[in-house]
């Protein structure tokens, strides 16, 4: 198995990620509520947001997955806060 990339959401207003085809991003929230982000792709061909949420007592973290070899822009907004950052996102096979 595959670690994720792990990007800190409050880290700055720029981000970088670089990710293998076959892996995921994963974004801390912290500490925000994992279900408040949203998340917008430049190139939806490229990437997919995928939305945090709570399952029971398990916890997701809201993250991207690759979904073809290239680059694009995420843009990830805390809805609670208002504050958003941009990835500048490449997959790599």
């Amino acid at each position: 198995m595959i670690a994720p990339i792990i990007i800190n959401f409050f880290d700055g207003t720029a981000q970088f990620a670089t990710v293998g085809l076959g892996n995921v991003v994963v974004i801390n929230t912290s500490p925000s509520a994992v279900t408040s982000f949203t998340g917008d792709v430049g190139e939806p061909t490229i990437a997919k947001f995928v939305p945090g949420h709570t399952d029971g007592s398990a916890t997701f973290n809201p993250g991207i997955q690759p979904l073809a070899v290239g680059a694009t822009t995420v843009t990830i907004t805390d809805t609670e806060t208002s504050r958003f950052v941009t990835l500048d996102l490449t997959v790599t096979p």
